[in-house]
């Protein structure tokens, strides 16, 4: 308040002389080009099992990796990394685009733990073809096979250093938070069932 009475006072204002916008905050960055878009992916991924998937499917162990995966390592991992200026050239396809690889490989890793009732294996990529609609999202296209992430092995972490290349954050992190989460997933359906 004391600000905006001396800038009254001596004829400055909240904005430059130029009439260019005051400078944007990290955190509205952030809310802007992580924040929105993620809710707005996770909100597809939560309606789209809600209508694709019946009662037996354990949603809940799905919300339990997207929301840690999601909404906590990658922002993280992108705080971390990222300049103002790079946080702001981030775009919601291309957060969008990594979600949408972590999500499908998490799927396919358990497949059977997550939904045994489909007589098919295939209802992972229906599942994931239907958010791919909803949010208009493309699979990125540095992984043209589509093919299981191996969260085994440290030694074959190919897929984590193009994915955090494609996205500006340390591959060896993915390869950590994805395959740890992978791993809680089955842990979360096994102590609740």
């Amino acid at each position: 308040m004391l600000s905006r009475i001396l800038n009254k006072i001596f004829g400055r204002s909240n904005r430059s002389n130029e009439g260019s916008a005051a400078p944007v905050s990290r955190n509205e960055l952030g809310l802007k080009h992580i924040g929105e878009p993620t809710t707005a992916f996770l909100r597809t991924v939560t309606d789209t099992m809600a209508e694709k998937c019946g009662p037996d499917f354990r949603s809940d162990a799905v919300l339990y990796y997207a929301e840690r995966v999601f909404c906590k390592w990658i922002p993280t991992l992108i705080d971390d990394a990222y300049t103002d200026e790079q946080l702001a050239e981030l775009t919601p396809e291309k957060l969008r685009s990594v979600y949408l690889a972590l999500l499908w490989d998490m799927l396919r890793h358990n497949r059977t733990e997550l939904w045994s009732s489909p007589d098919t294996a295939q209802w992972v990529d229906a599942l994931c073809a239907e958010i791919v609609l909803r949010s208009d999202t493309q699979y990125p296209d540095i992984f043209s096979d589509n093919q299981v992430f191996d969260i085994y092995n440290i030694d074959n972490d190919r897929w984590a250093d193009e994915l955090g290349k494609y996205i500006g954050v340390p591959g060896v992190k993915l390869f950590a938070c994805h395959s740890a989460l992978v791993a809680g997933v089955v842990e979360k359906v096994e102590s609740t069932q």
